[in-house]
């Protein structure tokens, strides 16, 4: 089992009637790491100083995560890296069976709002149910990997679903 850990000054979900979030919004720089539950092992890492955005796009089956400002994500068993000042990841919508992770709002000042509706879950983003589709890093980008170190103004990767050819 994971655990996903959110820390952000001022964080606003939005649940359907199920208890889902199908949307979710931070102002202010904050955190989100995903590890292995009951243990400081991190597997995915996201830092912004101005805020954050988990939307469902329109007429499809995705959801798209914005991070801005000082953007960074980490995979650090990947050795992976990028930093920008705005990142967006489009990636399927988990199914109901996949988004089953816990979430934390550890900031003590945090600032919550939400719908009636009692939580049970945020996509999880590091299970196995997790598509990602594009992701678009703008503005001073940096990319740290053992296959390639670059810095551009605008990058851009399409996930595709098939297997490389041997």
């Amino acid at each position: 089992p994971s655990s996903t850990d959110l820390n952000c000054p001022k964080l606003e979900l939005t649940h359907d009637e199920g208890g889902q979030v199908v949307s979710a919004r931070g102002d202010g720089a904050g955190r989100m790491r995903r590890g292995v539950l009951g243990s400081d092992k991190v597997e995915f890492s996201a830092k912004w100083q101005q805020g954050f955005d988990l939307q469902q796009v329109a007429d499809s089956e995705m959801d798209l995560l914005t991070l801005v400002g000082g953007a960074v994500l980490q995979q650090p068993a990947r050795e992976t890296g990028l930093k920008a000042e705005q990142i967006q990841l489009w990636f399927d919508r988990p199914t109901s069976d996949a988004a089953s992770g816990r979430i934390e709002a550890n900031n003590v000042g945090a600032t919550v709002a939400v719908n009636d509706t009692m939580p049970r879950s945020v996509p999880d983003l590091a299970n196995r149910g997790f598509r990602p589709r594009q992701l678009l890093a703008e503005d001073t980008v940096v990319v740290v990997s053992p296959q390639m170190n670059a810095e551009t103004k605008r990058f851009i990767v399409n996930f595709d679903d098939a297997s490389p050819a041997p």
